[in-house]
């Protein structure tokens, strides 16, 4: 079926080294076919080193037995951002006990091919109840796929979302985010507050 989905997140961001981040981001989905979606995104971030504006363009497959791979591409809208380029993979658990759902989980790997920090491990859950999906997620950003590379990068997130019908989505969420250094020493930490909206027609 061929659907559209739009999305506006707002989040808003206090840290440590007087770093304030202000973020927002449409995003719509486009089903190609069963298996072939086509993503693509706009967003801006208000950052104490600068404004970003850029749109990450997406073409994602699901693969069989639950397993999705894509690949982004970031294009940028200003001169705070360079391209990147992404690729992922993504395998979901449906963890039950007892026959009892527990969680939806999601465990990711993506490749960023022109950054310093280019792995990104994942780990994404969720579960409803009835209108309400709270998730929660950990990111941890990597120098490489060596177990010994540096962690760049640690970002929790828990959100809870609210789907009144099939059309509309809200989501108030809480992100807490550190950046290191490659020697390991703090570079950054500050939390991000989000708001999002999401419509499909």
């Amino acid at each position: 079926m061929k659907s559209l989905a739009f999305a506006t997140v707002l989040a808003c961001a206090l840290a440590v080294h007087a770093q304030t981040e202000v973020w927002t981001a449409v995003n719509a989905k486009y089903a190609v076919s069963k298996r072939w979606d086509l993503g693509a995104s706009f967003e801006s971030r208000w950052r104490s080193s600068g404004y970003q504006q850029f749109s990450d363009l997406r073409l994602t497959r699901d693969a069989r037995t639950n397993w999705k791979y894509f690949y982004e591409f970031r294009a940028p809208l200003n001169a705070q951002v360079n391209p990147r380029h992404t690729i992922a993979l993504e395998k979901l658990w449906k963890a039950r006990y007892k026959g009892t759902k527990i969680a939806d989980i999601t465990f990711g790997t993506r490749y960023h091919v022109n950054r310093a920090a280019r792995v990104r491990y994942g780990i994404y859950a969720e579960r409803s109840f009835g209108n309400l999906i709270p998730e929660w997620s950990t990111e941890l950003w990597m120098s490489s796929f060596a177990p010994w590379s540096d962690l760049r990068r640690i970002r929790h997130t828990a959100a809870l979302n609210w789907e009144p019908n099939k059309t509309w989505k809200l989501t108030l969420g809480w992100s807490n985010q550190t950046d290191l250094r490659p020697n390991g020493v703090i570079h950054a930490e500050f939390g991000i507050l989000r708001f999002g909206i999401r419509t499909k027609f």
